[in-house]
């Protein structure tokens, strides 16, 4: 990542997590709320970000940057500044250099051409082995496919080398047919002299595995059997232009996650004059995280493979060495298709400027939904996570909260402006058998109103039916008033929140007892003035740096609320706060390097261990489109007030939630691409398609065609009003 985004993000994220790592460290009160205003709300007890983003650090890193800290208020400036001075006895030394690979060369413009050259960084002078060259160009790329293609249709590789085809350190070939991989292999050059050879020889034995793969048993029909698979398979290539960047032998092997630019950048191993390597695509499609890459690499090296367990300090004194590398990958989509120039195995999405890209988005991603109904005969609802590398939904249903949020945002899409009357009713439909099947328990299945947190999303999503059609619904009936029992217990006014439920799920408990006050609307002003001291108690209990941990939900609540109750939301000035506070996380694309611009958009939350952006952003993204169509947290027309400034930012995070989304260009390495098609991914290099981020993604997505059709029915203002 730039140097930019590197200090704005690390010394931000400093003093938070220097307070909690080193005790006797005390930032004054006036400094903290000024910290948490403009920097991110981490969680995470340790600095993570010299890993992830030190590419522009040496060994004392955090101190030679200090002086280059931009779009950090001062008080945050001054406090981050004092506990660098404070901690670098305890730092110096312990940050290994972060190797630059030539994927983080900047792009340069003719104009940029002209201008001096500027001082090399230090961390580009990490070793022998970093040298460069020049890029593969997409035309050559495209070549070099053509030709491969060409082998495996005519089931042989020559055996002489070819002129034309690029120079490549790395090269990596896959055949697939069926949703399965029938033929792959990597080769090698060990010498610049041996670039030339690499995709021949990774062709050939690909070819070959598929060819044995497809032959089955002897008999006349098996030369036409491998003829016609060998056509029907579907071919991918990486091209590495660069010798591999050796990493610092002190970087250890749980730091490889934090490390290793994921679907970027490739890993190579070597062992004296024995290398293996796995590069960026095929470790996508393989499913394997770097630090379970380097584990495979080293065990293909190892005389014994158990030692790829060990530290990676005692690896790399036994003689293991570890590289970084960046290739260009080109596939197939369907057998047949033109051949495609993939980043980080798909495409990179362009800013979101209509109505129309939202709709289209929203449409895939509620058709990926409806999909996901269990296929047996059992009433189990919907299935969970996806895995679209091998085409496997996990064995249980999704858990009851899980089926009623994706079903409430199912029913939210059904009534989103715009959509197709057709499309709407499948969606409806869709909703309501998720909820009937809820209202049955099956064995080993769990009961919705076992929990209030369950019970409480059942009710926010039955609340979106029309209440005569649940009165004719024995099942929708009998789910309404056994969850209803369990939410009526959930919050107390003089005890507060059932101790066993989460603070996390407040929120979610807090919608509940609104959407039981349009349930049962003979005693809605009882409910909802029992929601309002839930949403009051869940504000004041929280503190603010774990108050984003509560949303949407908890915002969703106070605007429903609000809107319920005609009044301005009391917590208007805490929300619009935290959105400034989760709008500073936001990626920018002049924060980013060119490689990673496909992060754009993307909010940089710390969670689950992560320094890069996944598919918790949009959570946050669900409750700023909330607000962005409430005039009292949002002012103005679509043209004035706050409302132009704070929509951009809803539609340039709306762009990662593209990018999050399962294009046809990803479906070269899908078992079933059909399938995967608008699912939601964990991340963009972890394929996992779980159902609550599809389910937050298109609520997102309907809650931002809502907001926008709220703003086009507001008045301009008169002519003298400011």
């Amino acid at each position: 990542m730039s140097e930019r985004y590197s200090t704005r993000r690390s010394f931000a994220v400093m003093v938070s997590n220097l307070l909690k790592a080193h005790s006797s460290l005390v930032v004054p009160g006036e400094v903290q709320p000024a910290c948490r205003e403009g920097g991110p709300m981490n969680t995470t007890p340790v600095v993570r970000s010299k890993k992830a983003f030190g590419r522009v650090f040496g060994r004392r890193g955090i101190g030679e940057t200090a002086g280059r800290l931009t779009r950090i208020n001062t008080r945050c400036r001054a406090a981050a500044s004092l506990l660098v001075v404070l901690t670098a006895p305890v730092l110096a030394g312990s940050q290994p250099i972060r190797p630059e690979t030539p994927a983080d060369a900047p792009v340069h413009t003719p104009a940029e051409s002209e201008a001096p050259a500027p001082e090399p960084r230090a961390v580009q002078a990490v070793g022998p082995d970093a040298t460069g060259g020049d890029r593969i160009p997409p035309d050559r790329a495209l070549s070099a496919f053509e030709t491969v293609r060409g082998w495996i249709d005519q089931g042989r590789v020559p055996e002489t080398p070819v002129a034309g085809l690029p120079r490549s350190w790395i090269s990596t070939v896959v055949l697939r047919r069926g949703g399965q991989i029938i033929g792959r292999d990597t080769s090698i050059a060990k010498e610049a002299g041996d670039t030339s050879m690499t995709l021949q020889r990774a062709a050939a034995r690909a070819l070959r595995r598929a060819i044995a793969r497809i032959e089955g048993d002897p008999d006349a029909l098996r030369s036409q059997r491998v003829r016609e698979g060998l056509l029907g398979s579907r071919l991918t290539i990486e091209l590495t232009p660069h010798r591999a960047v050796p990493v610092p032998e002190d970087a250890g092997r749980a730091d490889l996650d934090d490390w290793v630019r994921p679907g970027v950048e490739g890993m190579l191993v070597r062992r004296g004059e024995d290398v293996a390597a796995s590069t960026p695509g095929l470790m996508l499609a393989l499913g394997r995280s770097p630090s379970n890459t380097f584990v495979t690499l080293v065990s293909q090296l190892a005389d014994d493979p158990s030692k790829a367990l060990q530290p990676a300090d005692e690896l790399f004194a036994q003689g293991f060495s570890l590289s970084l590398f960046n290739t260009v990958e080109v596939a197939q989509i369907e057998p047949g298709a033109a051949p495609l120039i993939l980043h980080r195995g798909g495409r990179i999405a362009p800013p979101v400027r209509s109505t129309a890209e939202l709709r289209t988005l929203a449409d895939s991603i509620a058709a990926n939904l409806i999909s996901r109904a269990w296929p047996g005969v059992e009433r189990l609802g919907l299935r969970g996570t996806y895995d679209p590398l091998t085409g496997r939904f996990d064995d249980r249903p999704a858990s009851p909260f899980d089926q009623a949020f994706a079903a409430e945002a199912l029913l939210r899409y059904a009534g989103a402006p715009g959509i197709e009357a057709d499309r709407a009713a499948k969606a409806r439909s869709a909703a309501r058998a998720v909820l009937a099947a809820l209202s049955v328990v099956e064995t080993a299945e769990r009961a919705p109103w076992g929990d209030p947190v369950s019970a409480s999303a059942c009710l926010s999503a039955l609340n979106r039916i029309d209440k005569l059609e649940i009165e004719r619904s024995d099942e929708l009936r009998a789910l309404r008033d056994r969850c209803l029992e369990q939410v009526r217990g959930a919050y107390d006014p003089q005890s507060g929140f059932d101790p066993m439920i989460p603070a996390a799920a407040r929120g979610v408990v807090a919608r509940g007892l609104i959407a039981s006050a349009g349930l049962e609307p003979w005693d809605r002003d009882a409910r909802l003035l029992l929601a309002g001291g839930a949403i009051r108690a869940a504000f004041r209990d929280v503190p603010p740096s774990q108050l984003l941990g509560l949303m949407p939900d908890l915002g969703w609540a106070e605007i429903e609320l609000a809107r319920e109750t005609g009044v301005r939301p009391p917590a208007a000035p805490a929300l619009i706060s935290l959105r400034r506070s989760v709008l500073a996380l936001k990626l920018k694309p002049d924060d980013l390097l060119a490689v990673d611009r496909d992060l754009a958009g993307g909010l940089v939350l710390d969670t689950g261990g992560s320094p890069l952006p996944t598919w918790q952003t949009l959570r946050p993204l669900g409750l700023l489109a909330m607000m962005l169509g409430d005039e009292q947290l949002t002012p103005g027309t679509i043209g004035s007030g706050e409302v132009p400034r704070q929509l951009i930012e809803v539609l340039d995070i709306s762009r990662f939630l593209i990018q999050l989304t399962a294009e046809p260009r990803l479906g070269h390495m899908y078992a079933d691409p059909a399938a995967a098609l608008g699912g939601v991914r964990v991340s963009l290099w972890d394929q996992h398609m779980p159902l609550t981020a599809s389910a937050a993604g298109l609520s997102a997505l309907c809650e931002t065609l809502d907001s926008m059709e709220r703003i086009s029915k507001r008045s301009p203002p008169t002519a003298g009003t400011p």
